[in-house]
């Protein structure tokens, strides 16, 4: 892999196509992540696709502060990564090193997989007594992910063992993120969190109230619906996010559910615990083709502390619900045989 210079002034948007002035063909994704790192609508290149214009360009250019770098093949035929100006691109040798010097500490159990310019170990840590939760083996894990687009990530992951699903831990005490410079103490002190991690408690806390597992609402299972559909397509969320369920109940009613208002559908529950809703998502994003960190952090958004500590503290009292069987469930979840 290379790093090359670009001018964004020097870019052009001929045919449905995005091209550097070095004659580099960008992705429609590529040409996005420029504009979020420029403060510029991403929306302008969805405006550019449908009505064949070059706004996002023409914005990008007078936005452009001077040369930007792209990640590309070392014959530089194929744009990997447009890089992010705020972080540093870590050669591989010195990622590779980073590793060692983790398995040095004793965490030798570890997969290494490349994607594109984006390499990322993944360390399993041992496993105990409390790693069972509603008969749900579950795997501790650490993330240590070189970005394409620049900087080294560290996050903690949660792998259910029952259909092999990730989940990326949301809590801020088991995640880094390093533009610049890695700090291996910052990184082996995640591994010692996560290796006295109790996954019993950790769960218990985060997903359930007064000894019960609270449910979702019908907010909450919609906007899970949602972040699959935007990462996976309509017709994988339709197979794992059913509607016909909430839809019958409540207009059985006289409610059209997706007629009304967020704040109200969050007052509706949606006959299904937040915690299987969850691994219902965590399930269904395994479908995706080349799934992001971007994504990835998505979807840990809707299990993060300070959300489900809102959901627990709330004064909503649900009467009524809509049935979905236990078995349609756990197939969902990735259980059944």
């Amino acid at each position: 892999m290379k790093i090359i210079n670009t001018d964004v002034r020097g870019w052009k948007h001929e045919q449905g196509q995005y091209i550097t002035g070095e004659g580099l063909i960008l992705s429609k994704k590529q040409v996005k992540e420029q504009c979020e790192y420029s403060a510029v609508p991403t929306t302008l290149v969805n405006i550019d696709e449908r009505l064949g214009l070059d706004v996002a360009l023409q914005v990008l250019r007078a936005t452009s502060t001077g040369i930007e770098r792209l990640l590309v093949t070392d014959d530089e035929k194929q744009v990997l990564s447009v890089l992010d100006p705020r972080s540093k691109f870590t050669p591989d040798d010195e990622f590779h090193s980073l590793i060692e010097n983790i398995k040095n500490k004793g965490y030798e159990d570890v997969k290494i997989a490349n994607t594109g310019g984006s390499i990322r170990a993944t360390f399993e840590t041992p496993t105990n007594d409390t790693d069972s939760v509603l008969g749900d083996i579950f795997r501790r894990r650490v993330v240590v992910e070189r970005m394409a687009q620049g900087g080294v990530y560290c996050t903690a992951a949660l792998l259910r063992l029952a259909c092999t699903n990730g989940m990326l831990v949301a809590d801020a005490q088991y995640r880094d993120l390093f533009r610049k410079e890695v700090n291996e103490e910052k990184v082996i002190s995640n591994f010692q969190a996560v290796s006295q991690l109790n996954t019993t408690e950790y769960f218990q806390k985060m997903f359930s109230k007064d000894g019960k597992w609270f449910e979702a609402s019908v907010a909450d299972y919609m906007g899970m619906r949602q972040t699959l559909i935007n990462i996976c397509g309509k017709e994988i969320a339709d197979s794992y996010f059913p509607t016909a369920p909430i839809f019958e109940h409540y207009s059985s009613q006289n409610i059209q559910v997706d007629k009304i208002a967020r704040p109200v559908q969050a007052k509706l529950p949606a006959g299904v615990t937040y915690f299987d809703t969850f691994n219902i998502l965590t399930n269904g994003i395994k479908r995706a083709e080349d799934i992001t960190l971007k994504e990835e952090i998505e979807v840990g958004r809707w299990a993060r502390p300070s959300y489900l500590k809102q959901l627990r503290e709330a004064d909503i009292a649900f009467h009524g619900r809509p049935k979905f069987p236990e078995a349609v469930i756990q197939r969902l979840k990735g259980d059944a045989a």
